[in-house]
């Protein structure tokens, strides 16, 4: 019994560790479009923003909060595609709140489901110095501009991959579970 208790423990504080984190939703409390900056046209909700045009088109805009990205080592994007999925590769910019530095991460359409929400990892790609307060955000297609393209916006999150120290603290106690578990049948 006492195993069992210690074991679950161990996999809750994992499950933890690995919870993804909304930076934000697209809705129009969440994100300020900037309209100068975007080349598709938009349909913000309360909850999502609807994208309508070419697969080289921009989106972008303002959180209402700065989120400090500290620690924090994947990102996702939660999005999907309605109608033809074009399948080309699309950028995703994160902005510090002063719009001068950057970190750039990939992906591709493809990888979104159509008709129903998706979260894709994105795909570090480079920084143009180490800032963790991410202020605005861009989607830039990758496409050649000769395909129609309509997505929706649902969120943006992150999630965390525990330290080595801590997976080495996991492996080691797990090892001894596993230990006493395997002296006591004897």
């Amino acid at each position: 019994m006492k195993k069992n208790l210690l074991l679950a423990f161990v996999l809750v504080c994992l499950a933890q560790n690995l919870k993804a984190v909304l930076i934000s939703d697209f809705g129009d409390v969440s994100f300020t479009i900037d309209s100068g900056t975007t080349s598709f046209t938009t349909n913000q909700t309360s909850t999502v923003t609807d994208a309508a045009g070419s697969d080289d088109n921009v989106f972008a805009g303002t959180f209402a909060t700065t989120f400090d990205a500290t620690g924090y080592t994947n990102f996702f994007l939660n999005a999907k595609v309605t109608g033809t999925n074009p399948g080309s590769s699309f950028s995703v910019d994160f902005y510090d709140a002063s719009f001068t530095e950057t970190r750039s991460y990939t992906a591709f359409l493809s990888d979104f489901g159509t008709g129903s929400y998706v979260s894709v990892a994105l795909t570090f790609v480079s920084e143009t110095s180490s800032f963790n307060d991410f202020a605005g955000f861009q989607f830039t297609g990758g496409g050649s501009g000769s395909n129609s393209l309509a997505i929706s916006f649902s969120n943006v999150s992150a999630t965390t991959i525990p330290e080595p120290s801590t997976w080495l603290l996991l492996s080691s106690g797990l090892t001894t579970v596993v230990i006493l578990h395997h002296r006591r049948r004897k």
